[in-house]
């Protein structure tokens, strides 16, 4: 082969993109919501905030970098005491602890509850980002299953009860004749 066939073939190879939706970059924010669902159901306003005294979370905490050292702490913090929700042994992490073996045993845990880790403590050592997000959801379904919760579909309610309730589309509403009236008495005046 020739370098110029060499050369068409890396070019038509680097051309291969996979497609993604548009609202795939708002996917992080919709699993932070999930994950604040979760934590709610956990009772965490109580349990976590008040008696760890740590501060709220907002629906974007975990999804947009903004202070690495602080948001590093919620998380190692916050991992913990999910760990624990789920009923395993997981110390509070303090201030002189090593970062690297806080994440490690955060990801052990994670990986004893039969769940996918395939990124390095690296990734979750910024405090935020979709590794962040993703392990403390997973850690979050392990305390719900430990405190019995169980997911549910919903349930709709029938539609003829509904019809019922609404006005009949031939009969004209009681807004629409007293405005009627209304109109009318004005042209007579």
């Amino acid at each position: 082969m020739s370098d110029e066939e060499n050369r068409d073939r890396k070019h038509e190879s680097n051309d291969i993109q996979i497609e993604k939706s548009p609202g795939e970059a708002y996917l992080i924010f919709i699993e932070m919501s999930n994950l604040l669902n979760k934590l709610k159901l956990l009772d965490y306003e109580d349990e976590y905030l008040i008696r760890w005294k740590m501060k709220a979370l907002s629906r974007h905490y975990f999804a947009i970098q903004t202070n690495p050292g602080e948001q590093f702490h919620s998380f190692i913090t916050l991992a913990a005491w999910l760990i624990q929700q789920s009923g395993h042994n997981f110390d509070k992490p303090q201030e002189f602890d090593d970062p690297n073996t806080v994440v490690s045993g955060i990801l052990n845990q994670l990986r004893k509850f039969g769940n996918d880790v395939n990124f390095g403590t690296n990734k979750v050592k910024t405090g935020s980002g979709e590794q962040v997000i993703y392990t403390l959801n997973r850690l979050a379904d392990e305390a719900l299953k430990n405190k019995g919760f169980i997911w549910k579909d919903p349930e709709y309610t029938n539609e003829t009860d509904e019809q019922d309730d609404e006005p009949n589309g031939d009969e004209p509403d009681e807004a629409e004749l007293d405005l009627n009236k209304i109109e009318e008495n004005m042209l007579r005046v």
